[in-house]
């Protein structure tokens, strides 16, 4: 018995129903599962450690591509990179660690220090 069946004659008729059905689910003495929330990350811009400028933008595109993969995968809720403050500041999340890029060539070499 479902409290939320599609089908109203599944769904228990009253609250004493309900009780009784939902002290069944833990007879055995068991008690339901705790969800744990997702942990919050916010990805900052990646920092550009190259001398040209015209590379600067990589930054935020690499942040947005990869605020947007994390948020497919739903293993961690992401601060939307809209929410934050711009100015570096962190809103008062704890600091993970740092990003940065560099180009080589034609090849761009990103790399992510986790803190601690």
């Amino acid at each position: 018995m479902l409290a939320i069946a599609a089908d109203p004659d599944q769904r228990p008729q009253s609250a004493a129903e309900f009780s009784t059905a939902l002290a069944r689910q833990f007879v055995d003495g068991s008690q339901p599962s705790v969800v744990q929330a997702a942990p919050v990350l916010a990805v900052m811009d990646f920092h550009n450690i190259t001398d040209d400028g015209s590379v600067a933008w990589l930054g935020s595109g690499l942040a947005e591509t990869l605020t947007t993969d994390l948020k497919r995968l739903k293993l961690v809720r992401v601060v939307s990179r809209r929410a934050r403050p711009r100015s570096g500041a962190t809103d008062g999340l704890p600091q993970a660690g740092h990003s940065q890029f560099d180009r080589i060539g034609q090849r761009t070499r990103c790399a992510v220090a986790r803190a601690g």
